[in-house]
């Protein structure tokens, strides 16, 4: 950040009164010149020192001649500019000279006592310098106006030719809002004036601040602030466009003189937050007595933090200016100190000066509490004066980098902490800073095991030798090599990280070569950033030797358009797939990743519910071979391709161990269910959600390659086994299953609220057996499939206990006998030819047949029976069709008409609308090919036609057809 720029204008203008000189004139020594100083001539006042009134202090000069021409006048002696009775007087009147005309430089003295005739107590010291000087007389001399002090209350702020640079990035378009605030400490709080952008010029300190227009990059600003008490402040200015986000942000301290203006002009930063360097300067610095100073040091590791310095012990009748330079720079802190410690090195400078007006302050004087803040995360942190031993150190916080120190010395202080690392054959306290100073392909080698506090950045080309030592991190990378960087990771160490251990990205390069390394996940190469709503890829390469990688998640992640290569090395991955890719679709123009495998072993395990282990994850664009390496997965399998190319060579091994009962799960970020226990799976159902071309297999190994299937799909999440979508469905949650493959099977449930779709009863077949597939509290429902009996007039073939079924353009193939114990619901149904019934109405409480057909080849179609005692049940048969095939020849002993109803139950039976074909045969008993009941029916049993009832409990009203 460029640091705040605050001219203090005017500290002594200097007006040159020229008097013309003739040609004539050739003597230096002819028409020497006189001079006066006198004042004041403006009210624009320095900052940095307090000027008493001019006629309350004794003045003194030197000369000094800035040209050979001449040199009457010049003396280095302090010369009084008053005498009275041979002492120096009070006050600036008086005529000084002569002088040979010229250049000349005056330094002007004032002192607010006397001592053995010379002054005492500076309080005032500056240069006049007077080009051209001409000869005149002593009655006419050059006046030399000083500017001084003037009394008062008040005083007045202005911003003169001040401005700010600033671009759209920072804050967007449109001309920013600017807000002002002034600050001091009072016994009663804090005081503070607020220079707000919505009150007009008449209403005092509160005013607008003008912005001019933006040229070259800068917001010009200009305004006054009158009516501000004389003091001490500590000022905050900060812009916006939009007021939650701030464009700007600076402080400085600054000083209020009566009945005078304290101008602020230049630059006041450069860039919202663009800060760049650590070092600053600041003269606007005043203390008085005991009163603290706020210095606008602004470290580059820690932005918006300032320097502090606590007094004490201060006269409280003088006024001191106070000068503060920190260096956050290992290689600036090495060159200014040589530190004599076997384990610590200089990491920083702080140079600290205290002047009474001119001259330093001693040390027995006063003493000081400074807080800074210089790099985090260094340890055994000590403060030590220029030449002493004394540790000067308070405290050191390793996680924000605050560092307070006391000392009774102005003077030059160095900061040192353990050696961390070593590059160009120097130590430094932090591994940043070693890698910040290493010359291009120079090693960095740690010195001390590492614990970061945040990422460190590898944007050259660099060895980094671990030697053996643990670089640790909590949180975040703890390398990321980014643009230009190319970095080999060597020397055994290990690189531990609660996150992610190692990123490469923006075109970096990574070589590891005999390294351990855990974290949450191994490895990111390349990455896939979304800003926004466009999706922006980062390439990278990597190449990994005899390396030892033990991860939570994936050991390595390649991103789209990346490259691995893996030559060796042991790869654990506790809960997710070893080696694999990033799952998100690659749009068009974009290519997918290359992995290279030609060794090591990968040990696959998983613990999340719902998901199975896998060696390698292949599920975009690119392709992988693998020439080597052994694959060891506990519950799950070697490698899933779900789009791009799979090339398997010879010298691979898979070792897939069972220990979990699962049969199968979920791999990486894929909904798909896989099924566990195989080397090679090459999933081709779910490739369109993975656009890199449907997945192949280039199989040059004795490995089976299986194609994954699925039976079905809840959502976008598929299984290969509906057993395995029913068990997934929550109990008492309405859930729609596809079915997906042309066969499957359907197991017991429990309160499940499932809707069954199929493709079409031609394509989408539910196979049901004998052992009454239980479906206990189970509201059901099927749509668009068929139901087979796997025995196609076996008993007992159907559901049981479900609350509900309801079936929906369906088959339905084989005689069906349970059917829960609720409603039972058929619509638009086929009931296909099975040698017996289409179905008994065993179980269930009341049964719906609309719209429906049914056929038979021996004229028996549905059978009301149930065991004695069983509850009434109802039977409603709306727009249905009932065909025969049977031969007309054949005779049956029972007469069973279309509807069979047996005298073990009551029953409630209404026909509406039915259409008969074939030869169906007539009740003996009810003279209808509708419907047939047994002698014996029970009292209740009901049978209309139509809306008209023709048979109540066990005679019939009417026979009719």
């Amino acid at each position: 950040m460029k640091k705040l720029s605050c001219i203090l204008l005017a500290v002594m203008l200097i007006t040159a009164m020229f008097v013309s000189c003739t040609a004539e004139v050739i003597d230096p020594y002819d028409g020497l010149a006189y001079v006066t100083f006198g004042g004041p001539a403006s009210k624009d006042l320095s900052a940095s020192y307090e000027v008493q009134s001019y006629e309350s202090l004794y003045w003194f000069y030197t000369a000094e001649k800035a040209d050979k021409f001449g040199m009457t006048g010049a003396t280095s002696e302090e010369t009084a500019l008053a005498i009275k009775n041979n002492a120096p007087a009070k006050g600036l009147g008086g005529t000084i000279g002569p002088f040979s005309q010229g250049d000349w430089e005056f330094e002007l003295y004032a002192y607010s006592s006397l001592k053995n005739g010379k002054g005492d107590g500076l309080v005032y010291s500056g240069t006049t310098k007077v080009k051209g000087l001409t000869g005149n007389s002593s009655e006419k001399p050059t006046g030399i106006p000083v500017s001084v002090t003037p009394q008062g209350e008040k005083g007045t702020i202005e911003f003169r030719n001040a401005y700010f640079r600033w671009n759209e990035d920072n804050g967007g378009e449109g001309k920013p809002t600017i807000e002002i605030k002034v600050h001091k400490d009072s016994a009663e709080g804090k005081v503070v004036y607020v220079l707000r952008s919505d009150l007009t010029a008449n209403e005092g300190v509160n005013v607008p601040l003008p912005i001019g227009e933006k040229e070259g990059g800068k917001f010009s600003i200009g305004q006054k602030y009158p009516g501000i008490d004389v003091d001490y402040y500590w000022c905050e200015i900060s812009a916006w466009v939009v007021e939650s986000s701030p464009i700007l942000e600076s402080q400085l301290g600054i000083r209020v003189y009566g009945s005078a203006t304290t101008v602020v002009s230049g630059d006041i930063i450069e860039g919202a937050f663009s800060f760049v360097d650590f070092e600053a300067k600041s003269d606007l610095n005043v203390i008085k007595g005991t009163n603290s100073a706020i210095i606008g040091v602004t470290p580059s590791n820690t932005p918006g933090l300032a320097t502090t310095v606590e007094f004490e012990g201060l006269s409280a009748e003088k006024q001191y200016s106070l000068n503060v330079v920190v260096k956050d720079s290992a290689s600036a802190a090495s060159d200014d100190f040589s530190v004599e410690d076997d384990d610590r090195v200089a990491v920083a400078a702080i140079d600290l000066q205290l002047k009474d007006a001119k001259s330093n302050v001693d040390a027995s004087f006063t003493s000081a509490v400074v807080t800074t803040y210089i790099s985090t995360g260094l340890e055994n942190v000590g403060v030590f004066y220029n030449g002493e031993t004394k540790d000067r150190i308070v405290s050191y916080d390793s996680n924000t980098g605050k560092l307070v120190f006391k000392t009774t010395h102005f003077s030059e202080y160095y900061v040192v902490a353990n050696k961390v690392a070593e590059a160009n054959g120097r130590y430094y306290g932090s591994l940043q800073d070693a890698i910040d100073a290493a010359e291009i392909g120079a090693t960095v080698s740690l010195h001390k095991d590492v614990v970061l506090i945040e990422t460190v950045d590898i944007n050259k080309k660099l060895t980094i030798n671990l030697n053996e030592k643990k670089l640790s991190i909590n949180g975040g990378y703890a390398l990321e090599i980014g643009e230009n960087g190319d970095l080999m990771l060597c020397g055994n160490g290990s690189i531990v990280s609660s996150k992610d251990s190692l990123s490469v990205r923006d075109g970096g390069n990574l070589v590891v070569d005999g390294c351990k390394i855990e974290g949450r996940w191994g490895l990111i190469v390349g990455s896939r950033d979304k800003n926004n709503g466009e999706v922006h890829f980062s390439s990278a390469k990597a190449t990994i030797k005899n390396a030892t990688m033990t991860t939570q998640e994936a050991s390595i992640l390649v991103y789209d358009e990346s490259e691995l290569k893996i030559e060796d090395g042991v790869f654990t991955a506790k809960d997710n797939f070893v080696v694999g890719m990033d799952g998100n679709p690659i749009p068009d123009g974009h290519n997918g990743c290359s992995i290279i495998i030609n060794g090591g072993t990968f040990n696959g395990n998983i613990k999340t519910s719902g998901y199975i282990a896998c060696g390698l994850y292949v599920c975009n664009k690119g392709t992988v071979t693998l020439n080597g390496g052994t694959f060891n997965i506990v519950d799950g399998v070697g490698v899933l391709v779900r789009s791009g190319k799979l090339i398997v060579n010879q010298d691979v091994s898979f070792n897939i161990t069972e220990k979990d009962r699962r049969s199968c799960g979920k791999v990486g970020d894929a909904n798909a269910y896989i099924s566990k226990g195989s080397a090679i799976v090459v999933d081709d159902y779910n490739y369109i959600k993975y656009p890199g071309g449907k997945p192949s297999c280039e199989n040059n190994s004795t490995y089976e390659v299986r194609t994954a299937s699925y039976e079905a799909r809840i959502g976008n999440v598929y299984y290969e086994k509906l057993n395995d979508a029913v068990d997934a469905v929550p109990e008492n949650t309405p859930t729609t299953i596809q079915i997906l493959a042309n066969r499957v099977e359907f197991s017991d449930s429990t309160n499940k609220v499932i809707t069954f779709k199929g493709k079409g009863a031609k394509e989408t077949t539910l196979k049901l057996s004998s052992n009454q597939p239980g479906a206990h509290g189970c509201s059901l429902s099927f749509v668009d499939l068929e139901l087979k009996m796997l025995e196609i007039n076996a008993n007992y073939a159907g559901f049981g206990h479900a609350s509900s079924l309801d079936f929906t353009n369906c088959v339905i193939s084989g005689r069906g006998s349970l059917w829960g114990g609720g409603s039972v619901v058929f619509k638009d149904c086929v009931f296909n030819n099975t040698g017996d019934y289409n179905l008994w109405l065993y179980k269930g409480k009341s049964f719906v047949f609309e719209n429906c057909n049914f056929e038979s080849s021996v004229g028996k179609f549905i059978n009301a029976y149930k065991e004695n005692g069983q509850p009434a049940s109802t039977v409603t048969i709306t727009d249905c069709k009932f065909v025969s095939t049977k031969d007309s020849t054949e005779e049956s002993e029972n007469k069973y008409a279309v509807v069979y109803i047996k005298e073990t139950s009551v029953w409630d039976v209404s026909i509406n609308n039915m259409h008969i074909e074939g030869n169906v045969e007539t009740g003996a008993r009810s003279g209808s090919q509708c419907y047939e009941v047994k002698s014996g029916a029970q009292e209740g049993t009901v049978v209309s036609i139509d809306g008209n009832v023709v048979w109540k409990d066990d005679a019939p009203i009417e026979k009719t057809n």
